[in-house]
């Protein structure tokens, strides 16, 4: 799964769900791939977008930095990322 996908869950509030994305070759037509790598300053706050809260969809989610959350996909490389379930309100 594409970590940073796993931000759009916690910034909706799990309202839309985050995929494992894989690509498959295919040996009859090429295949051509672009990576675009965008984030937002460490310093900034992720968190449930406050207009998706209410009394029917409580926050889900704490608020972080983004460095905490770049901090921990760091933090279980070679593991199976389960970087937005750290900040998971239990």
């Amino acid at each position: 799964m594409n970590s940073f996908i796993c931000l759009v869950q916690v910034l909706s509030n799990d309202r839309y769900k985050s995929v494992y994305h894989r690509a498959v070759t295919n040996e009859k037509k090429k295949r051509a791939s672009l990576a675009m790598f965008v984030g937002p300053s460490n310093d900034s706050v992720i968190g449930p977008i406050e207009e998706l809260i209410d009394e029917s969809h409580p926050p889900l989610y704490g608020s972080y930095k983004f460095g905490e959350f770049v901090q921990e996909l760091r933090n279980q490389e070679d593991k199976p990322r389960k970087v937005k379930e750290v900040f998971k309100i239990a």
